[in-house]
């Protein structure tokens, strides 16, 4: 039997034939590839120069190749005018092959070309953009839709925050892509987010109170502070942390129900939200959060009492003599963080004999502990020698 036609050979020469094949595609196209980029930024080039020249972008953009307006019009970081302008010149010129392409695509490169087709129809203000996008929207393919959340979220109409919502509601892409589309339209659409916190859907609810934090009013208010017992506890922290946002008369309330939450995260907020507001007459419920039985919503209090400063420092005095030493610590801390503690150690270096705040610092340094302490005597060395010697005997 001849050794060359055997299955053996002749497998092998298939599968080189084969590697051949697939080497020879991806260099071609990747050849072909390189060559529509250089192309594209050798005209961004020349359009920049023309731009210089003639300061007119009509001018600039007069004889153009279509693939390089293509680009530009397409191209997000584009100068909004220029792409305009690019755009509406190659609508001019291929408008019903651009708007079939934006309709609908069977595979990869298609794809891509509908994605940018749909750009270039958005960016020229065309009529039917925004059913196409609507349509995009509905895609399975998730490139397509996720492009026209993008794009819907550039043109930021009213018509469009209308679209997003109510993709939002139906959960027809990823809520926190669109929402954050939506967190950025300058125009006002509080009316078209407070539906949202009567959905069914808690996370409706819960991407409501989100986006609703940015607007004030008291429908508004009132219809965050109702949430601040809903049945989820995302939709509680939301809440809070919207009700925190705009300065709200019923933040203060709300945070004071939920320091009580039986979910560990949701305190954590109803912390941070007393710690933004900085009510001094609540210092003391924070205070006793220090002693959580979670960690974090011990850290959360301790940043909440700084953020209120000074004006705490009774409810962390208190603090020192507690049983529990990270309470005792973090009490120390924030009364270093805050500035009390340097307060007193001006005090005694005017007032050595100064009974209270002696024994305030050394409540403090037991609490602390040695780290705080060295720290403070280091910093009195700024009021003398003798001083930093009386505050390292009472460190001891």
């Amino acid at each position: 039997m001849n050794p060359w036609l055997s299955s053996y050979t002749l497998a092998l020469g298939a599968i080189v034939l084969a590697w051949l094949g697939v080497s020879g595609y991806v260099i071609v196209t990747r050849a072909l590839f390189d060559v529509a980029d250089l192309s594209f930024h050798t005209g961004r080039r020349v359009l920049e120069r023309r731009l210089a020249r003639l300061g007119s972008a009509e001018a600039a953009l007069a004889g153009l190749p279509l693939r390089t307006l293509a680009g530009i019009a397409a191209d997000a970081s584009t100068d909004p005018e220029l792409a305009r302008a690019a755009a509406q010149r190659l609508l001019a010129r291929r408008s019903e092959r651009i708007v079939k392409q934006a309709r609908t695509h069977r595979n990869e490169a298609q794809k891509w070309r509908r994605i940018s087709a749909l750009r270039i129809l958005s960016v020229a203000g065309w009529e039917n953009a925004t059913p196409l996008l609507r349509a995009a929207l509905e895609d399975p393919d998730t490139d397509v839709a996720g492009a026209a959340v993008s794009i819907l979220g550039t043109l930021g109409e009213r018509t469009h925050a209308e679209i997003l919502v109510d993709a939002l509601r139906r959960n027809v892409f990823a809520r926190s892509r669109i929402a954050a589309q939506l967190e950025a339209f300058d125009v006002p659409i509080s009316d078209l987010l407070l539906p949202l916190l009567d959905e069914f859907d808690s996370s409706v609810r819960q991407w409501g109170a989100t986006l609703l934090a940015r607007y004030g009013g008291p429908n508004i208010d009132l219809a965050l502070a109702g949430l601040v017992v809903d049945d989820d506890p995302q939709v509680r922290a939301a809440a809070l942390k919207g009700l925190a946002r705009t300065n709200s008369n019923l933040a203060t309330p709300a945070a004071i129900t939920s320091l009580q939450d039986p979910v560990w995260f949701v305190r954590v907020h109803a912390a941070r939200a007393l710690g933004r507001l900085g009510h001094p007459g609540l210092a003391a419920k924070v205070v006793a959060l220090l002693g959580d039985e979670h960690w974090w919503v011990r850290t959360a209090a301790k940043d909440a009492l700084e953020s209120i400063g000074p004006v705490a420092t009774p409810a962390l005095l208190t603090a020192l003599g507690s049983n529990d030493q990270f309470v005792r610590n973090s009490a120390a801390e924030v009364l270093q963080n805050t500035g009390v503690v340097d307060d007193l150690l001006v005090r005694l270096s005017e007032a050595p004999e100064d009974e209270l705040a002696t024994t305030t610092i050394q409540s403090v340094f037991a609490a602390g502990g040695p780290a705080l302490a060295g720290a403070a005597v280091k910093r009195s060395l700024r009021h003398g020698a003798e001083h930093a010697e009386l505050l390292e005997k009472l460190a001891l």
